[in-house]
């Protein structure tokens, strides 16, 4: 790697960690004084609650793809907020800026001459002329073959991130018929659902999961947040009021604002 090259990963870096400042003070500000916006956006599921989530397949597409209709789009301007405008603004020019700088890393990578990248690995060739081969170190056990529904998962997914949108609810269907519980795919079909307002098929989506998961608390949350944008706010109230009642904390203060609204 080049000092240019470098430099422009070392730049990146940078880049991710003010993105990341900037993302959780942007979430900060909209959550204070915009709440209405926070929980149509789910703000709140940007992140795992829980450290475990890091490690599993947490999906956090749709308040993803939302922060990037918010930015991109401008929706910012909407809520004659200067300090949502400004940060909003800045963070929508640091990533056409990072987005540049990583295609012009990619680009010096992938354009290297050949010459020079067979320079780079001659001394290796030239090690393995001569010198003893090591014995190959003992394969490690071969990894237990993923479920059905693992690899349907997966492709779903791909087809998701390819904006391949009808594949990918076809296959998130079929996660669901192997796996009734698997409340990652009705996350991901919500999603999809929710971008084209299909609202009532998002609700008929949750009420089938909660009668097999009938004490899970963030279902209950995912279909509050429905309610709220289909504009039924006493049934949203009642889903935070039951999340919260079943152990989600920040349910709680949703249904308290909901509950005001109601009055």
């Amino acid at each position: 790697m080049s000092a240019v090259q470098g430099t422009a990963f070392v730049v990146l870096i940078a880049m991710a960690l003010v993105w990341f400042y900037c993302l959780r003070k942007l979430s900060h500000q909209l959550r204070d004084r915009h709440p209405e916006k926070y929980d149509e956006m789910d703000l709140e599921d940007l992140w795992p609650q829980e450290a475990i989530g890091w490690m599993g397949r947490f999906d956090n597409s749709r308040p993803v793809l939302a922060l990037c209709r918010f930015l991109f789009r401008g929706d910012f301007w909407s809520l004659n907020d200067p300090q949502v405008s400004s940060l909003s603004v800045f963070m929508r020019q640091l990533a056409v800026v990072y987005l540049a700088v990583f295609g012009f890393l990619a680009f010096s990578i992938l354009s290297q001459p050949r010459a020079e990248r067979a320079a780079q690995g001659a001394p290796v060739a030239a090690a393995l002329q001569g010198a003893p081969v090591a014995p190959a170190p003992a394969a490690a056990p071969a990894p237990a073959a993923a479920s059905e529904a693992e690899v349907i998962y997966s492709r779903a997914m791909d087809h998701f991130r390819a904006n391949r949108m009808d594949e990918a609810l076809a296959d998130f269907r079929r996660v669901i018929e192997l796996e009734p519980a698997n409340f990652q795919a009705y996350r991901a079909i919500d999603a999809i659902l929710a971008i084209q307002l299909r609202w009532d098929e998002i609700l008929t989506l949750w009420d089938a999961y909660l009668r097999v998961e009938p004490r899970d608390a963030n279902a209950y949350y995912e279909r509050g947040g429905t309610n709220y944008r289909k504009g039924d706010f006493a049934a949203s109230y009642a889903d935070a009021a039951k999340a919260c009642e079943l152990g989600k904390a920040v349910a709680c203060p949703r249904a308290e604002r909901l509950k005001s609204m109601l009055k």
